[in-house]
């Protein structure tokens, strides 16, 4: 019996059904990809005290004692300053994971927004100063760049973490005060972090857009630039959402006993530097 031919019409319906079904199939491949990796982000640590070392690099007495020199600090002037020490990014964005630490934790008084979050990773050796807009004027991002550059890292990278911890915070005290001012000569390191993600969001809205544009000239384009543009909204939510809880490996952060301390509601934009060593 001879085989039927398939008209025009036909193999081209045939022809779009299969780029349809391709097209479904790797939105489904890429979804599954990207739920299993954000499963395994990195968490955001609660702070409870205003020095959480979750790797080791301090002593109780370290902590304490920059523990004591933070709570007068704010009982004087409202200030919140917090240390968190990480054992690793974990391939995560420096400054993103800095904004979701001081979101979860709303370092700064609310209405002052006055917080300051000393974020350090040890194992990826970066380090960001992440300010509150309340302190954006005393504390620029040229001057926070020279505080992480000139007092911080020569210390860091001689292994010496207590030390530049201390004096990196007693640049940022100081400065909060008026009593430490920037080279203006010097600039502040671009962060390589934040233009690959303004980079990726350009890319993403390109896609949207020229998705669109063939989807109103071809209907199997249509489709699936609807599926495109499901997808990568999805991934835009995806990204934006904060990772909630504590889980690190189960490091105590020292021996200071009080325990009850929390950000005071606080809010940021960006502010500060970030550098490495």
């Amino acid at each position: 019996m001879k085989r039927k031919e398939l008209t025009d019409e036909d193999k081209i319906l045939l022809y779009n059904k299969n780029i349809c079904d391709v097209r479904r199939l790797n939105s489904a491949f890429l979804v599954l990809l990207l739920l299993v990796s954000f499963s395994f982000a990195i968490e955001i640590p609660k702070l409870r005290q205003r020095v959480t070392d979750l790797v080791g690099v301090l002593t109780p007495e370290q902590v304490n004692f920059l523990e004591e020199k933070l709570r007068k600090f704010e009982e004087e002037t409202t200030n919140q300053i917090a240390v968190l020490i990480i054992p690793s990014l974990e391939g995560e964005d420096l400054e993103d994971f800095s904004m979701k630490v001081v979101e979860e934790n709303k370092l700064g008084q609310k209405g002052r927004d006055n917080g300051v979050l000393f974020l350090i990773a040890i194992q990826d050796r970066k380090m960001r100063l992440e300010v509150g807009y309340g302190l954006e004027g005393a504390l620029p991002d040229a001057l926070c760049d020279q505080i992480l550059r000139n007092i911080v890292r020569p210390k860091f990278r001689r292994g010496d973490y207590f030390n530049g911890i201390n004096e990196g915070i007693d640049a940022v005290i100081s400065a909060t005060k008026g009593e430490f001012k920037a080279d203006p000569r010097k600039r502040p390191e671009t962060s390589f972090g934040a233009i690959l993600v303004l980079i990726i969001i350009a890319f993403i809205f390109l896609t949207f857009i020229l998705s669109l544009i063939r989807g109103v000239r071809h209907y199997s384009v249509h489709s699936s630039g609807y599926d495109s543009a499901l997808f990568w909204m999805w991934l835009l939510g995806s990204m934006s959402e904060r990772r909630r809880g504590g889980g690190w490996g189960g490091f105590s952060s020292g021996g200071f006993g009080g325990g009850g301390w929390s950000g005071g509601g606080g809010s940021f934009g960006g502010g500060g530097a970030s550098s490495s060593w």
